[in-house]
């Protein structure tokens, strides 16, 4: 699973991310990738963490909805 390397690599992650080399994206898409796993042990369903996280983050459904599965695979 994707989202398993990046969160074992987040510290890295997050010092690159201040030296300006990787993209901020990064760190806001584990941030949605744990907040829908958040809701979904929570009972919620897939279309209302989608929604929910949308609101939350100012981005369109469809991107949560791509995020959450790129970083599932």
């Amino acid at each position: 699973m994707l989202y398993t390397e990046i969160k074992r690599l987040q510290g890295e992650i997050k010092e690159l991310t201040n030296l300006g080399v990787i993209n901020p994206v990064w760190i806001r898409n584990i941030h949605i990738f744990e907040r829908f796993h958040e809701l979904k042990e929570q009972k919620v369903c897939n279309y209302c963490c989608y929604e929910f996280i949308a609101e939350e983050e100012g981005i369109s459904f469809s991107s949560v909805k791509q995020i959450v599965k790129k970083l599932s695979e």
